[in-house]
C-alpha cells in the first residue's frame, strides 16, 4: 500500500516489552479496559494509569520466537552451567590366565586380565570416577564397594549405567567423556573405536562425544614395565 504520510522519527521512540507495573494496576486496568488495547502501556491507560517511559537497552529484548532465543544466547552466550569432572583408576595384571581381559566395555581375546573385584575395566572406572566427579556425587568405591559380594566380578557397564543415571536424575547433561589410557600392551587404537561405541552406548551418548587417547610408557615405572594399566577420563556435563 502506498505510503501516504511520513512521521517526524525527531518525535518517535522505540518502545520495548516487556513494560512493566505493579501487578494490581494491571488486574484493574485489565477489569476496566472497554477496547483492545496493542500493548501493556496502552492497557494502563485506557485504566486510567498514568504512564511514562525510562531509557532502555537494545540488548534487553522480549524472547518470544525461537530467532529471539538464538539471538539472546549470542548477546550473553549460554545461560546454562558447565561443569568437569576428573577421574582416574589404576589396576594391575592378574596372575589368572583365564581372567578376561575388558577395557572400556570391550572384551580383548588372548590377553590377561586385570585384577580387580568387579570386572577390573580400568577405563570404565575412571570414566565413572569422572561422571561422578562432575556432579560431586562421590566415587566408584563408595557406590560400588569392592567388599560387597554382588559386586564380585560384576561388569562395569552396570557401574557406568549408575553413574549416568544420576548425573541425569542431577539435571545435568553428559556433553564429552575424554580418556587417555596408558599401557604397554594390549595395543589400545586398533579396538578404539569399539570402545568409543560402547561406552557411548552405555551412556546413551552419540560415539562422537567420546573419546580415546593410548600411550605407552616408554618402559618408565609400573605401567612401563608391564605390570598393570592405568586410565584418565574427563568429564564435560552441562545443566
Amino acid at each position: 500500500r502506498a505510503i501516504s504520510d511520513h512521521l517526524d522519527r525527531s518525535e518517535l521512540v522505540a518502545m520495548q516489552t516487556p513494560q512493566g507495573a505493579p501487578v494490581r494496576d494491571f488486574a484493574a486496568a485489565i477489569s476496566h479496559a472497554t477496547s483492545q488495547p496493542t500493548d501493556d502501556m496502552a492497557l494502563l491507560s485506557l485504566g486510567g494509569f498514568a504512564t511514562n517511559w525510562v531509557l532502555g537497552d537494545e540488548n534487553n529484548f522480549k524472547i518470544t520466537t525461537p530467532a529471539d532465543l538464538r539471538r539472546a544466547k549470542l548477546v550473553v552466550g549460554d545461560m546454562g552451567s558447565t561443569r568437569t569432572g576428573l577421574g582416574y583408576d589404576v589396576h594391575r595384571f592378574s596372575l589368572d590366565a583365564t581372567r578376561p581381559m575388558w577395557l572400556g566395555g570391550v572384551h580383548f581375546p588372548g590377553v590377561p586380565g586385570l585384577l580387580g573385584h568387579s570386572d577390573a575395566d580400568v577405563v570404565l572406572h575412571a570414566v565413572v570416577d569422572a561422571l561422578l566427579g562432575g556432579i560431586a556425587g562421590g566415587d566408584i568405591g563408595v557406590l560400588f564397594p569392592n567388599d560387597d559380594p554382588a559386586n564380585k566380578d560384576r561388569p562395569s557397564r552396570d557401574f557406568l549405567v549408575e553413574a549416568a543415571r544420576r548425573v541425569a536424575a542431577k539435571g545435568w547433561s553428559i556433553e564429552l567423556i575424554d580418556i587417555a589410557i596408558q599401557a604397554e600392551f594390549p595395543k589400545i587404537m586398533p579396538r578404539a573405536a569399539d570402545m568409543r561405541a560402547a561406552i557411548a552406548e552405555i551412556a546413551g551418548l552419540d560415539a562422537d562425544q567420546v573419546s580415546i587417547k593410548a600411550t605407552t610408557q616408554e618402559g618408565l615405572g609400573a605401567i612401563g614395565r608391564g605390570e598393570g594399566i592405568c586410565a584418565f577420563a574427563v568429564a564435560t556435563l552441562t545443566r
